[in-house]
C-alpha cells in the first residue's frame, strides 16, 4: 500500500511543469549568480551569456525578476567566462572560472550604468555551494596531475577527509584500491562512472579501475548526498571521463617503476614467519586523444594504456620453509582503455557513447610467497563497460536525462604450469599453513549489470523538483571448482584412528583430508528504486533539501531461494518497505554565495553483493574424504610433489560426506540501512580559499549476516547450519545481541583552489568509532564475504565483540599542496599523520573448528593501540624550455611515495593464544575449567600467552621511486 501511494505521489509530480530548471546532474554541474548594479540593486532583464572549451557552442539566458540567472548541466571544466550585457549599462565579461561536477557554483555580477566600453575581469573561483549539504572533495585532472598521486583514481580519494585505504593492506585482491569512509567497510560504497555504476557485482568493492589520465573529475561524496544516490551506507565515488572539445588535443605518456628503486624492508610478519617487501617492475605508455569530428556537433575521446608489472616476493624468513627474494614472482599486464562520442541534437540536447574498460592477465605465484614453486595459477579478468546518456532541456522548465547502460565483469581462473595442473595443492596444518604441490583450481566465473535510469527536472516557483527511477538487473554466474589435500599430522588420543574406531590402544595414526570444493551455478539481484527531491528556497538565502528515495531488492538463484527453517523453496525474496528520507538545511547567512551554514539527516540502504546469492542462497558443495595412516610419518613425508599423496598406498580411507551447503534465508528478513546526521558551515575568503568544519554522526542501525543454528539435542554446541536474517530481530535473529557501529567525527579543512601557481588541500579529522560489528569485511579472520561473515555464527564471537573500531583515529592530518614556479618547475608533496589503531586479545573457536583470531578474551580494543606514524610523497613536474605554448608541452615527472621511507608499525599480532603454540601452554587454556558455556576458552591474566601476541605484523610500505614523461598537445 505504501508503494502504491508512493508511486502516485511521484506521478504527480510527472506531470508538473514550471518556470526555470534544476541544477546538476550526476554527470555535469552548474553555476548560477545575480546581477545588480553598482548600488546594490538587482537588475533584471539581463542578457547572460556561458560559454566554455568543455561546452559545445555558447549559450544564453536572462535574469529573472530578481536579478538571477542560472545554466545547468553543465560539462564540468576549467575556462568558462560569463558575459553580461543590458542596453544603458557597461557590458561585463568574467573569466576563468570552472563549473565542478556534481555542485553549483556562484558568480555573481555587478553592472554600471554607463556606455563606455565593456570589460573584461578575471572570475573568482566559486568554492562553496550554498545549494548543497553534501560532504567531501572534488578534485581536477589538473589538481591530480600536480600531485603526488598513484595512478589509479581510487588512490586519490584518500585526499578526502575521513577516507582512508587501510583495507588495501589485506591479502584480498578484490578489496585492492577499494578505499573505506568513515567507519564503512570497503564493500558499502558507491563507485559510478560516466553515470554508469562499476561497484563490483559480487563483492561491492571497485569493479574497475581507470588510470588518471583518462580522467577529467572525481567528486568524493563521503555523505550528506541527496535522494538522488543510493545503495551505499559508506560513500559515493562519482567520476567522470575526458571528453573531446572544438580543438585536437590529448597526451602520450610514460611511466617506469624499477624494482631496484624499491627498498626492501620488512612488510609482514606472521608469527615466525617475515617478509620483506615485493620488489616491483612496472611500465605503461598510453595515450589520450580528442577533438571535433564535427565542430560544435560532435566530439570525441580515445584513450588507451596498456600497462606491464612484474612484481618479485621480497625474502621470507623463519618457520621451516625459507624463501630467497625474487624466488617467487607474478606478471600483471592491464590494458586500459577509454572511448567517448559527445553529441548535440540542437543546442540544449546531447548525447554522450562511452566504453571503458581494464582486462587484464595474472599469471605465477598470485597466492603467498612461501610455496612450493608449482603453486601458480592464471587469471584473466577485468571489465568492460558501456554506457548511453540522454540530457534534454526540453523547455526552460523541464529538463530530462535518460541513461542506459552494462557492466561486465569476468575472471578465467586456470593452473600455471605442467605442475600445476597436474599435481593438487596440498595444505600442511602443522607448519603455518605451507602449500606443496601444484593448484588444480579451475574457474569461470561472469558478472554483468545491466542498468537504465529516467530522471526529470523542474522549477516551481520557489522550488526546485528532481524526481527519478532507475533500475539495475545484477547477475553472476560461475562454474568453479578446486580439489586439494589437508594434513593434520598425528592424532590424540591414541588409537583413535577412525573417530572412535579403536584399532588398540598403542597404535599412533595420521590424519589426512582430500576437499573438492564446488561453486556451479547463477544468482541474480533486480533493484529498482524511485527518489523525489525538493530544493526549496524558502528565501533568496534559505534553503530546504526535502528527499525521499525508496528502494526495492529481489533476490533469487539458480536454485530458487530457501526461506525459514522449513526451506521451503520460493522464486524470489522480495526486499521493500525502504524508505530513505533525506532532510538538508543550507543557510548563505552572507548572501553573497560564498559561505553556508547547513544540517543534514538522511537513511542509506546497503546494495547486497552478489556473494551472498551465490555462495548461500544458490549454495556451494564441499567434498569431503578423511583419511588415517598408521605412519610413521616424520617431516613432510606425506607429501608427494609429483601427484597425489595417496599414490604412496599408506593411506586408508574410512569416511567420505558431501555437504551441500544451500542456507535458506529469515521470510522476515529486511534491508540493511545506516542513519546519519551532518551538521557544519563552509567559507569561501579572498579570491581562492575556503575553510569548513563539520561535525559527523553515522549509526548502523540493521544488518544482514547469517548465524549458526545448533539443532543437535545431543550436543546442543555443535553447529549444525546456517539462517540469513537479522540479528536481533526477526523470527530467527532475535535470540541475537543486535549489531552496533557508531562513528562519530569532526572535520576541519583548508583549501585553496589552484590559482597564481599554487594549491592547497588540507583537513584535520577527529574520530571516534565503537560497536561489535565492522562492516561487510571481517579484519584479522581476512573475510571477505558481504552478509554471510564470521560475525554471527557462534555465540563465543560475540562476547567481548563491542569496543572501538579499526577507524577508532582520534586524530588523522592531511596535507596536500603544490607550486609551480615560473621557469616550469611545480613541486607537489603530499603528508598524512594519523593515530594508530586500537588492538586486542583475541583466541581460538575451538568447538566448531572456526580457529584462530575469532574470539575476543577480553573487549574489543582494550588491549592497546599501534603508534601514530607519518608519510611523506614528493611530486616534481619538469617542464621542458622548448614547445612551451600553443597548449603544447613535454614534461619530466618523479614521484617518490613514503620519501623519507618511515617504518611504523600500522598493525600487531592479537592472537593472545593460538592453535599452533606450545601444546602444554595450549592445554592449560583449553582445559574443561576454563572453558565457557561454548566451549572455548576464557581469558585468564595468570596464565601463559603467546610469545607472538602484541609485536609487529604490517609496517608501512617502503619508499618507492616512479619516473614519467608526458607531451601535451
Amino acid at each position: 500500500m505504501r508503494r502504491i501511494q508512493f508511486m502516485a505521489l511521484l506521478a504527480v509530480f510527472f506531470c508538473l511543469a514550471g518556470a526555470s530548471l534544476l541544477a546538476q546532474t550526476a554527470t555535469s554541474g552548474s553555476v548560477s549568480g545575480t546581477v545588480t548594479d553598482d548600488t546594490g540593486a538587482v537588475i533584471p532583464g539581463v542578457t547572460v551569456e556561458l560559454s566554455g572549451p568543455s561546452m559545445q557552442g555558447a549559450r544564453a539566458t536572462t535574469t529573472d525578476s530578481s536579478g538571477k540567472f542560472r545554466f545547468i548541466n553543465i560539462p564540468p571544466g576549467a575556462g568558462y567566462k560569463l558575459a553580461a550585457s543590458l542596453s544603458g549599462f557597461q557590458s561585463v565579461t568574467k573569466s576563468g572560472f570552472r563549473v565542478s561536477l556534481g555542485q553549483e557554483g556562484t558568480v555573481n555580477i555587478t553592472l554600471k550604468a554607463s556606455m563606455a566600453e565593456a570589460i573584461i575581469v578575471t572570475a573568482e573561483a566559486p568554492l562553496v555551494d550554498v545549494t548543497q549539504t553534501t560532504t567531501g572533495v572534488n578534485l581536477t585532472s589538473k589538481q591530480f596531475d600536480s600531485l603526488p598521486t598513484a595512478r589509479s583514481f581510487q588512490q586519490l580519494t584518500a585526499m578526502a577527509p575521513g577516507v582512508s585505504m587501510d583495507m588495501a593492506d589485506s591479502r584480498s585482491n578484490a578489496l585492492e584500491n577499494s578505499p573505506t569512509v568513515g567507519a564503512s567497510s570497503a564493500p558499502e560504497n558507491n563507485y559510478i562512472i560516466d553515470g554508469l555504476s562499476t561497484t563490483d557485482i559480487q563483492y561491492g568493492t571497485s569493479g574497475t579501475n581507470l588510470t588518471m589520465n583518462f580522467v577529467q573529475e572525481v567528486q568524493i561524496m563521503t555523505g550528506g548526498y541527496p535522494a538522488e544516490y543510493g545503495r551505499s551506507t559508506g560513500g559515493v565515488f562519482n567520476v567522470i571521463t575526458k571528453s573531446g572539445g572544438n580543438d585536437i588535443n590529448g597526451d602520450v605518456f610514460a611511466y617506469y617503476q624499477d624494482s631496484s628503486w624499491t627498498d626492501t624492508d620488512v612488510r609482514v610478519k606472521e608469527k615466525p614467519i617475515t617478509r620483506f617487501s615485493n620488489e616491483v617492475d612496472n611500465n605503461d605508455l598510453g595515450f589520450s586523444l580528442g577533438g571535433p569530428i564535427a565542430k560544435d556537433k560532435l566530439w570525441f575521446f580515445v584513450a588507451y594504456d596498456p600497462t606491464r608489472r612484474s612484481t618479485y616476493y621480497g625474502e621470507v624468513t623463519g618457520g621451516d620453509n625459507p624463501v630467497e627474494a625474487r624466488a617467487r614472482s607474478f606478471d600483471r599486464d592491464t590494458d586500459f582503455y577509454a572511448a567517448k562520442l559527445t553529441s548535440t541534437l540542437g543546442t540544449n540536447h546531447s548525447l554522450v557513447a562511452t566504453a571503458f574498460g581494464d582486462p587484464q592477465t595474472r599469471e605465477g605465484h598470485t597466492t603467498k610467497p612461501e610455496v612450493d614453486e608449482g603453486v601458480q595459477q592464471s587469471l584473466d579478468e577485468g571489465s568492460t563497460n558501456y554506457n548511453f546518456r540522454y540530457t534534454g532541456i526540453i523547455t526552460p522548465s523541464f529538463l530530462i536525462e535518460a541513461n542506459v547502460g552494462q557492466a561486465n565483469q569476468d575472471q578465467t581462473t586456470r593452473p600455471f604450469g605442467d605442475i600445476a595442473a597436474s599435481v593438487p595443492r596440498q595444505v600442511d596444518e602443522t607448519a603455518g599453513l605451507y602449500w606443496y604441490g601444484g593448484y588444480q583450481r579451475y574457474g569461470d566465473q561472469n558478472a554483468e549489470r545491466t542498468s537504465g535510469a529516467l530522471k526529470f527536472s523542474h522549477y516551481l516557483g520557489a522550488h526546485e523538483v528532481r524526481y527519478g527511477l532507475d533500475a539495475e538487473q545484477n547477475k553472476f554466474d560461475s562454474a568453479l571448482t578446486e580439489r586439494w589435500y589437508r594434513y593434520y599430522g598425528q592424532t590424540a588420543p591414541l588409537g583413535n584412528c577412525e573417530l572412535g574406531t579403536p584399532i588398540n590402544e598403542s597404535t599412533q595414526c595420521w590424519q589426512l583430508r582430500s576437499q573438492t570444493y564446488t561453486l556451479d551455478g547463477a544468482g541474480k539481484t533486480d533493484n529498482q528504486s524511485a527518489f523525489l527531491q525538493d530544493q526549496w528556497k524558502v528565501t533568496p538565502n534559505l534553503q530546504f533539501n526535502l528527499g525521499i528515495r525508496y528502494e526495492i531488492q529481489e533476490l533469487t538463484s539458480a536454485n530458487g531461494v530457501r526461506v525459514g527453517v522449513e526451506e521451503t523453496n520460493v522464486s524470489k525474496l522480495k526486499l521493500d518497505d525502504n524508505w530513505a528520507p533525506r532532510l538538508g538545511i543550507v543557510w548563505d547567512p552572507m548572501k553573497d554565495g560564498r559561505s553556508k551554514v547547513y544540517a543534514f539527516a538522511g537513511r542509506f540502504f546497503e546494495a547486497i553483493p552478489l556473494d551472498l546469492n551465490l555462495r548461500a542462497i544458490n549454495g556451494e558443495i564441499y567434498d569431503f574424504e578423511r583419511y588415517y595412516s598408521t605412519g610413521p610419518i616424520t617431516g613432510n613425508s606425506w607429501v608427494n610433489r609429483d601427484g597425489d599423496p595417496l599414490a604412496s598406498g599408506q593411506w586408508t580411507r574410512y569416511r567420505q560426506s558431501v555437504l551441500d551447503s544451500y542456507t535458506p534465508i529469515d521470510a522476515d528478513l529486511k534491508a540493511q540501512y545506516q542513519d546519519e546526521y551532518v551538521i557544519g558551515g563552509e567559507y569561501q575568503f579572498g579570491s581562492a580559499w575556503s575553510t569548513g568544519i563539520r561535525y559527523v554522526n553515522k549509526q548502523l542501525k540493521r544488518v544482514i549476516e547469517d548465524f549458526g543454528v545448533f539443532g543437535n539435542p545431543d550436543d546442543p554446541l555443535e553447529l549444525t547450519g546456517y539462517i540469513i536474517g537479522n540479528p536481533g530481530e526477526g523470527t530467527f535473529g532475535a535470540p541475537f545481541e543486535k549489531p552496533k557501529r557508531k562513528y562519530e567525527a569532526i572535520e576541519v579543512t583548508l583549501s585553496r583552489a589552484q590559482v597564481d601557481r599554487w594549491q592547497l588541500n588540507a583537513s584535520y579529522v577527529y574520530a571516534k568509532a565503537e560497536g561489535n560489528y565492522e562492516g561487510l569485511y571481517l579484519s584479522g579472520y581476512e573475510q571477505l564475504d558481504p552478509n554471510i561473515t564470521a560475525y554471527y555464527d557462534i555465540p563465543s564471537m560475540l562476547v567481548n565483540a563491542y569496543g572501538p573500531l579499526r577507524s577508532d583515529k582520534p586524530y588523522q592530518f592531511k596535507v596536500y599542496s603544490s607550486y609551480t614556479f615560473p621557469m616550469g618547475l611545480t613541486v607537489a608533496e603530499g603528508f598524512l599523520y594519523s593515530a594508530g589503531i586500537p588492538y586486542d586479545k583475541r583466541g581460538p573457536e575451538i568447538y566448531n573448528g572456526y580457529g584462530d583470531g575469532t574470539i575476543f578474551l577480553q573487549s574489543r580494543g582494550s588491549a592497546g593501540r599501534t603508534p601514530d606514524y607519518w608519510n611523506l610523497d614528493l611530486h616534481v613536474d619538469y617542464v621542458l624550455p622548448f614547445l612551451r605554448g600553443d597548449g603544447r608541452s613535454i614534461s619530466l615527472i618523479l614521484d617518490v611515495f613514503n620519501a623519507t621511507n618511515n617504518h611504523e608499525v600500522l598493525e600487531v599480532d592479537t592472537d593472545y593464544i593460538y592453535e599452533g603454540m606450545d601444546p602444554d601452554i595450549l592445554a592449560l587454556w583449553e582445559d574443561p575449567s576454563n572453558l565457557d558455556e561454548s566451549g572455548n576458552p576464557m581469558y585468564d591474566p595468570t596464565l601463559p600467552h603467546s610469545p607472538y601476541w602484541g609485536t609487529p605484523t604490517l609496517y608501512q610500505n617502503p619508499r618507492t621511486v616512479q619516473l614519467g614523461a608526458k607531451f601535451t598537445f
